[in-house]
């Protein structure tokens, strides 16, 4: 029996302490619920809170935005990167282009250059390129690109942008074989168009120069004359540009002048030329 009533009152006392709690519990609430209301407190409870948590809002939000930075940079720096190398290799093609292109430029103005020196009448021409060239004391001579095939034959004239170049002396069907009027062998019959004074103009085995050396110191001959093919002999088509004085004086040794003439083409820098039929 004894052993009963102290269950119950253990019982009791459990319940009594529940119920406190709870009790307690709803005091609580509705006294924050009134400070709440009131406001004044609550407020200072918040900033309070805000204050002492705001160092590690900071913190968090720092880490989160340099990370983010980081990330940023080096992303940017890999397509920075990327757009540079595309940039470089398209840059390169440009270069590419505009090197090719030059060379086309640069082709054309010497071919517009060679068909200014045809006269306006009626003459049928070959554009062809130099491949070989073979210049020693003893000759003076180039290989052309073009044969019997597109139309030369032995004797045709061959002119630059300069003037004349020389004579083919030498055909297959792919390729010709040329005579410059600068070789020892060779010589063009030639006039001064200011006076009509005809004469022949030898190659001497210069580069540069011819030699014309049957001229007496009588004639009417100035530096800068400029001396072009007469045409006699049907070997060269007249009116063509050979040179230009560049002496004219009394010989020593004997009764004709020293007379010499500068050609106008370099052969080193001739790379197209017209072969005239």
């Amino acid at each position: 029996m004894k052993y009963r009533v102290s269950l119950d009152h253990i019982g009791n006392h459990k319940r009594l302490n529940v119920s406190f709690k709870f009790f307690s519990l709803c005091v609580v609430s509705l006294f924050l619920i009134y400070l709440d209301l009131s406001g004044n407190i609550t407020s200072y409870a918040r900033r309070a809170i805000a204050l002492s948590v705001y160092p590690l809002y900071s913190i968090y939000n720092f880490s989160i935005d340099t990370s983010q930075k980081v990330s940023f940079y080096f992303l940017d720096r890999v397509d920075l990167y990327e757009q540079i190398n595309q940039i470089q290799a398209e840059n390169d093609e440009l270069n590419i282009r505009l090197q090719t292109l030059e060379s086309f430029e640069n082709e054309n103005q010497r071919l517009r250059d060679l068909l200014n020196v045809i006269p306006r009448e009626e003459i049928n021409f070959l554009a062809s390129t130099v491949i070989d060239s073979s210049m020693n004391p003893f000759e003076h001579r180039i290989v052309i690109q073009s044969g019997s095939r597109q139309g030369v034959t032995i004797g045709s004239t061959v002119i630059s942008a300069g003037g004349v170049v020389g004579q083919v002396f030498s055909i297959t069907d792919l390729i010709s074989q040329v005579i410059l009027i600068t070789d020892p062998d060779h010589a063009i019959p030639v006039i001064l168009p200011r006076t009509g004074f005809r004469t022949i103009a030898y190659g001497i085995g210069n580069e540069t120069e011819l030699s014309l050396p049957f001229v007496t110191p009588d004639q009417d001959i100035e530096i800068g004359d400029r001396f072009v093919t007469s045409g006699l002999g049907n070997t060269f088509i007249p009116n063509f540009f050979v040179g230009e004085v560049i002496e004219f004086s009394e010989s020593q040794e004997g009764p004709f002048a020293n007379l010499r003439i500068r050609v106008g083409f370099d052969v080193n820098q001739v790379n197209e030329v017209l072969v005239l039929n």
